[in-house]
Order: C-alpha cells, then sequence, then structure tokens
C-alpha cells in the first residue's frame, strides 16, 4: 500500500512540476466604453526587433454597431513619443484585423488604436493603448536547441518516477524476507 501512495504523489509531483514549466501566452485586453479589443502578436505574443511581426485584433463592441469595414481604424506604433508606424487596420471579418510591423530595436513599444465610423453615428469612436515589450532578435542556431524548461521537467518526472520505483521496490523486499 505503501508503494502506490509513494507512486501516485511521484507522479502528481512530476505533473505539477511540468505544468510550471509551461509556456504562457497572454492576450492583452483594453476597452473604451462599449468597445473592446484584444491584441494577440505572432509569434506567441513575444515580438522580436527587425523581424516582420504580425498582430491580430479581435473587436468587440456590447451596443453591437461596430464593424471594421465601416471604421476609419488607425494603428500607430511610438517609441519613446516617436512614430515609426502608422497604418490602417485590415479587416479580415466585421470584427478583427490582421496586420504586420517590423519593430527597429528592442524597447517599450506604444501601440494606439483609434477608430472612428465611416458614417457619423454608426458606432462610438474608440481608443485604445497597448504597451509592448520587444526582444532583440536571437541569432539562429543550425540544429534547434531542446527548450531547457522541458528538459529539467522531464529530468525532474524521471527521477520521481525512479523515486517511486525504488520505494515499490523496497516495500516489496520487507515483505518478502525469508527467515
Amino acid at each position: 500500500m505503501k508503494y502506490r501512495v509513494a507512486l501516485f504523489f511521484s507522479i502528481l509531483i512530476s505533473i505539477v512540476c511540468c505544468q510550471g514549466f509551461a509556456p504562457v501566452s497572454a492576450h492583452v485586453i483594453k476597452s473604451d466604453d462599449s468597445i473592446k479589443a484584444e491584441l494577440h502578436i505572432n509569434p506567441a505574443d513575444n515580438p522580436k526587433s527587425k523581424t516582420a511581426t504580425e498582430y491580430v485584433l479581435w473587436f468587440d463592441d456590447t451596443t453591437g454597431k461596430l464593424t471594421l469595414y465601416n471604421c476609419d481604424c488607425i494603428a500607430t506604433f511610438q517609441e519613446n513619443d516617436n512614430t515609426i508606424a502608422t497604418q490602417k487596420l485590415n479587416p479580415v471579418s466585421d470584427l478583427s484585423s490582421v496586420n504586420t510591423v517590423t519593430f527597429p530595436t528592442a524597447d517599450i513599444y506604444t501601440l494606439k488604436v483609434a477608430g472612428a465610423p465611416k458614417q457619423s453615428g454608426e458606432f462610438q469612436p474608440f481608443n485604445l493603448t497597448y504597451t509592448l515589450r520587444v526582444e532583440a532578435v536571437t541569432p539562429t542556431k543550425n540544429e534547434q536547441s531542446f527548450p531547457m524548461p522541458l528538459a529539467i521537467g522531464l529530468g525532474l518526472m524521471v527521477g520521481l518516477v525512479l523515486l517511486g520505483a525504488y520505494v515499490f521496490d523496497s516495500s516489496s523486499r520487507k515483505g518478502n524476507t525469508r527467515v
């Protein structure tokens, strides 16, 4: 019975440890009264400098009036109050857009998204502001490296399973001693 409990806890601890190393993706949601938008940056919300970066905005309007096709929507990227890019949003549906921007350097950037209806009264004008951390491009290697958190998690899991097997073996030897 002891070995089953030890094995159960070994497996449980392994699962918890591996979950601690799972990558986390955070999509940022901003709102201006009835309109809100969720920002996602490819790849994995981790923009790199000097690389074309795709960003996706998913909009929601609690009044149900907003459609990006009827919006003069502008995205402005700023670095230290200097504008580095201004572009119209490229709608791919009524409430989502996909655009691309290239950040010149690793730094903190501000994305300002402003929208106004093409015809007055269609929906409420909005202004949304996001803060983005852009990292430097890392040199690429010819071979794909094994992610360190995954290696640590697998090592912990193997170690805990071996510990469980040792406890199981010890328990079974104590029960089979001959006199």
